[in-house]
């Protein structure tokens, strides 16, 4: 027995990781084996069950202790050790939840599934019968669930911190008696009792596990459905969701660069041929942010440089999921994160983007909520085999990372006759970098393009012209500067003289100069039009005679505006009053002095002294 009354058992001889039944090497699901299918995994274990249900569970119920303890010795986790000790290098390391799920693994063609990727949360969440500890048979999981103190911050899922494997009185050391991975520095070992204290958490609860829902072939997260999304153990999840949800702005950025010059660049200028709108269709758009990125594509790119003649935008999505589309049409509430945005154009990013600063984050939204007026959504899937009744025509189809990643051989050939059915004369389905397209499909490759494909790939000679080499982005900026040459000047024309340039400000004079003798000369011309106008009769006034009236007074003088500041004069006669006052004070009190004087009394009175204030004096103690 060794310490805290935990069994030892001495480690196995450290051979080659193929000399142990069910390692990673020998075990028939590893990777230099032959990994077969899930699928074809759960049907043969749902036929060996069904034939004899009762002895199955009980045969895998051994079988899964016996694989269990045959890792009894391997150590905990490496970091634990230092260079010369004797675990450190193993070629296996299992902590508490690596354990069960290296054997889960193992056993994948016994169980039918593939268990997922998490940690002892989920392996908790996939065992929701619960049990008592007088209910507990052999290889049945104990969850102990804590609160760290030690070594780690964050909480996990459930707070379930351990798993351990019930032994009991017959395969183990006692009627308590676990195996577990339980110590860091230790190894997997027989544990005496599942009653124990640890020095990295406080154990709060402890909840016993059925493994019936394993052996019956059964591994939903119950417990907890929300936690573990793309749990996929059947192999199903593919099939039964071809569209998945991840997207963001200007996804693979060739891609975009090629929809810019060529793909987007063409199919405008087939439209403004045509005198019709632009119609693109996002095949699996999910949010929206990959229509949204054309958006903003073609009114900051195509249309600066096609001006008038640009066709108005109309844009299709569809996807599987309703509330991915009520998510995409939002596009007021709509707000990204920094680092959603972080693939978008610099120059898109400034005219198409605000920055909306809140009390803890800092997220943006589009400048001009109109972007996506032209949008309309539907729920569809392309890979399905219904009638498609009167198919809308298209000039842009995006089917990227989508159904011809995700569907099946059939599933994706009809998505591609679906698609193909669709284009527009000359129209191109763009695909992600990694979408295969199926072989028997009447697309064709558009040369020099990132994975993008149509039905005429010789659509776009008519829109090549002798100025214009290649229809492209950038050769049509090009000739929009290039200017036309001037005739050349023949031998017997005489030089032209140069022209000096004036500058602007010359130039506007001229010209107002030049306006303003025109309206002279116009306004004279109205005025030599008009016939000469008839002389007036004078009308003759009775006014009364003034001859021998008396002559009247002159009017009086216009009263001056008097002013609130007193006049010169009155300031200086101010003055020679002070001074006069000054002098008789003078002589007064060189007559007082005087007076002073003969009657003996001093010139100044003398102040009288203030009385300081007595205070009694106290006798020291």
């Amino acid at each position: 027995m060794g310490k805290g009354g935990r069994q030892v058992v001495p480690a196995p001889p450290l051979a080659g990781p193929s000399s142990r039944p069910g390692s990673a090497v020998s075990r028939p699901g590893s990777a230099t084996a032959s990994r077969p299918g899930t699928k074809d995994l759960r049907h043969r274990a749902a036929a060996r069950r069904a034939k004899d249900p009762t002895s199955d569970k009980e045969r895998l119920r051994a079988k899964f202790i016996e694989q269990v303890k045959s890792y009894i010795g391997t150590p905990y986790a490496e970091r634990y050790h230092k260079e010369g000790d004797e675990l450190y290098g193993q070629p296996l390391y299992l902590d508490c939840c690596g354990l069960f799920r290296q054997v889960l693994r193992d056993m994948r063609e016994d169980f039918g599934f593939d268990v997922g990727p998490w940690n002892q949360c989920y392996l908790y969440a996939t065992l929701p019968t619960k049990l008592s500890f007088k209910d507990v048979k052999p290889g049945d999981l104990l969850f102990v669930q804590g609160r760290y103190t030690r070594g780690r911050e964050r909480r996990q899922k459930g707070d379930i911190v351990h798993v351990e494997m019930y032994l009991g009185e017959d395969l183990g050391s006692g009627p308590e008696s676990t195996l577990a991975s339980r110590d860091h520095w230790g190894c997997v070992s027989i544990q005496d009792s599942f009653k124990y204290a640890s020095p990295w958490y406080e154990i709060t609860a402890l909840h016993w596990r059925s493994l019936d829902d394993w052996l019956e072939g059964r591994c939903d997260p119950v417990a907890m459905p929300g936690c573990f999304r793309s749990h996929d153990p059947y192999g199903e999840k593919v099939l039964d969701q071809p569209f998945r949800s991840h997207t963001s702005f200007f996804r693979d950025p060739e891609a975009w660069r090629w929809l810019a010059q060529i793909g987007l660049f063409r199919a405008a200028c087939r439209a403004a041929a045509q005198r019709r709108p632009l119609r693109v269709w996002s095949c699996g758009c999910s949010s929206g942010e990959e229509l949204y990125s054309l958006a903003l594509l073609y009114r900051h790119r195509i249309v600066p440089v096609l001006g008038a003649k640009a066709p108005r935008l109309e844009c299709v999505g569809s996807d599987v999921r309703q509330d991915l589309l009520d998510k995409a049409a939002d596009v007021r509430e709509r707000r990204w994160t920094q680092a959603a945005i972080r693939t978008v154009p610099l120059d898109i990013l400034k005219k198409g983007f605000r920055a909306t600063a809140s009390a803890t984050t800092r997220a943006y939204c589009l400048r001009d909520s109109t972007l996506a007026s032209s949008f309309a959504f539907r729920i569809e899937d392309a890979a399905c085999d219904a009638p498609d009744d009167e198919p809308d025509i298209f000039d842009l189809v995006l089917c990227r990372y989508a159904a011809f990643l995700y569907c099946d051989a059939p599933g994706a050939l009809r998505a591609a006759d679906r698609i193909s059915s669709r284009l527009a004369p000359g129209g191109v389905v763009l695909l992600g970098a990694t979408d295969p397209m199926p072989r028997d499909c009447s697309l064709e490759p558009v040369p020099n393009s990132t994975n993008a494909w149509t039905l005429d790939p010789e659509a776009d000679a008519a829109l090549t012209s002798g100025r214009l080499a290649q229809p492209t982005l950038d050769a049509y900026k090009a000739a929009r500067r290039r200017r036309p040459a001037r005739p050349r000047r023949s031998a017997s024309e005489p030089p032209r003289r140069p022209v000096a340039r004036e500058d602007s400000v010359v130039r506007r004079r001229r010209a107002a100069s030049v306006a303003a003798r025109r309206r002279a000369a116009s306004a004279a011309q109205k005025r030599a039009a008009q016939p000469p106008a008839a002389p007036k009769e004078s009308k003759l006034i009775w006014r009364p005679s003034t001859r021998g009236a008396p002559a009247r007074p002159p009017p009086p003088p216009p009263r001056r505006r008097t002013s609130s500041r007193p006049s010169k004069p009155f300031l200086s006669r101010l003055a020679d009053q002070a001074e006069q006052h000054a002098e008789k004070l003078k002589q007064l009190r060189a007559k007082t002095r005087k007076e002073w004087k003969e009657a003996g009394r001093p010139c100044k009175p003398k102040r009288r002294k203030r009385r300081k204030r007595k205070t009694a004096k106290v006798a020291p103690l």
